[in-house]
C-alpha cells in the first residue's frame, strides 16, 4: 500500500463517518422538532412538565389539587382567588413551554441545516475523489 492510497483510504473514512454523524444528527434533531411542535400547539400538556404539580387542563381540576394540598384544618380559599391563581398558573406554563419548544425548534432547525449541508459537501467530494480514484 503506497502512501497515496493510505492518504486516500483515511480521508474516504473520514468523508463517510462525517456523513454518519450528520444522518444521526437530522435524525435526533427531525425527532426533536417533531416533539417541540406538538408541544407548542398544546402547551398545558406539553410532555416534561415534571415542575408542575397541579393540573391546569381545567379551572375545576386545578380547584381540586389545590384544595386536596391543603393541610387538615386549613380553610380553602375563595373561588377568585383559585381562580386568579389558576390563571397565573396557566399563563407561565404557556409561556415556559412557548420559550423551550421555540429554543428547541430553532436550535434543531439550525443543526438540520448544518447537518444537511455537512452530508451534502461530504457527500459530493466523496462521489468526486472516488471518480478520480477510477481513473
Amino acid at each position: 500500500m503506497t502512501k497515496l492510497d493510505k492518504h486516500n483510504r483515511i480521508a474516504s473514512i473520514y468523508g463517510y463517518l462525517v456523513c454518519v454523524v450528520a444522518v444521526i444528527t437530522f435524525l435526533i434533531c427531525l425527532g426533536n422538532l417533531v416533539a417541540a411542535t406538538f408541544d407548542l400547539t398544546d402547551p398545558l400538556h406539553a410532555s416534561g412538565n415534571f415542575e408542575q404539580q397541579r393540573s391546569l387542563s381545567s379551572l375545576e381540576n386545578y380547584r381540586m389539587d389545590v384544595i386536596g394540598s391543603l393541610p387538615d384544618g386549613q380553610p380553602a380559599p375563595e373561588a377568585e382567588s383559585i381562580r386568579a391563581m389558576y390563571e397565573a398558573a396557566r399563563n407561565s406554563q404557556i409561556q415556559s413551554v412557548r420559550l423551550r419548544s421555540m429554543r428547541i425548534i430553532t436550535v434543531s432547525g439550525l443543526l438540520i441545516l448544518v447537518s444537511v449541508v455537512l452530508f451534502g459537501g461530504h457527500w459530493i467530494w466523496l462521489r468526486r475523489s472516488g471518480s478520480r480514484g477510477d481513473s
